[in-house]
């Protein structure tokens, strides 16, 4: 998993069960805990989690890292193993990799606080096939986007995130999906990279995961915030899936990459 900024840092109360988004009210001095971590599929990432706090709403949007938690991850009934503080606030273990089909239970102790959090692995991998560059015409001016495709499962409930990197700098928006309307299609959703033009030569790679209901309404939450269409200039809560009164995501997730270079 990679650490991923999005304005976490200044989300500022907690989100509620309530399937939408929340409009919250500024306060400096309220606090909170922010939990980002993931369980994957893939060998060499593993586990990680993030902890940090958020700062006040007039401060930058830099992490306050949380260092000494204790943080641990249980697959299914099993036995909960420890992740251990790779660096400051952040929280690894790359013995503890991702199964299809599993169920993943998170506790973080920070002090006197216990946050937990729990996400399933979905049943199957959905192969990210190929990326395409797509040329398209804004303003008289020629730009250049991505194209990946995917065969989305028939008769299956699949949910979707991806993350864009332009020569290896991850760009500031995730993308989140779920398939109501391509249910058993090839997809071929472009992605409009928001950090700027795509140039000849420019490397895209593009990271695709597959999670659950939960994880989804988190990330398409927090993107229609990103987007403006929350209808208020007031900053605005994603759908979390922590318990105890953290912000942030917890997710078991597929993991899929391609890479192309733009021509």
């Amino acid at each position: 998993m990679k650490q991923i900024f999005i304005l976490l840092s200044t989300i500022i109360t907690a989100a509620t069960a309530c399937q939408k988004v929340i409009n919250v009210d500024i306060n400096d001095s309220d606090k909170k805990i922010v939990i980002e971590g993931s369980v994957s599929t893939n060998v060499n990432l593993g586990s990680q989690v993030v902890v940090s706090r958020s700062k006040n709403f007039s401060n930058n949007n830099s992490l306050d890292y949380v260092s000494g938690a204790i943080v641990t991850i249980q697959e299914n009934n099993g036995v909960a193993d420890t992740l251990k503080e790779s660096s400051q606030g952040i929280y690894t273990n790359k013995n503890i990799v991702g199964k299809l089909n599993s169920t993943y239970h998170l506790v973080v102790n920070v002090g006197d606080k216990t946050f937990t959090s729990t996400s399933v692995m979905q049943p199957k991998v959905v192969t990210l096939d190929t990326l395409t560059v797509e040329s398209f015409v804004f303003g008289g001016t020629v730009n250049k986007t991505v194209r990946p495709a995917y065969l989305d499962p028939i008769g299956v409930v699949n949910f979707y995130k991806f993350i864009q990197y332009k020569n290896e700098k991850q760009v500031k928006r995730v993308f989140a999906f779920d398939d109501n309307i391509t249910d058993g299609k090839v997809v071929t959703r472009p992605f409009i990279n928001p950090d700027g033009d795509l140039k000849t030569g420019d490397t895209v790679r593009m990271e695709m995961m597959c999670v659950d209901k939960n994880v989804y309404q988190f990330w398409y939450s927090l993107e229609q915030f990103a987007d403006g269409q929350g209808n208020s200039a007031t900053p605005t809560n994603p759908v979390s899936n922590i318990n105890g009164g953290a912000l942030g995501v917890f997710s078991a997730e597929t993991y899929n990459t391609r890479t192309i270079i733009i021509p």
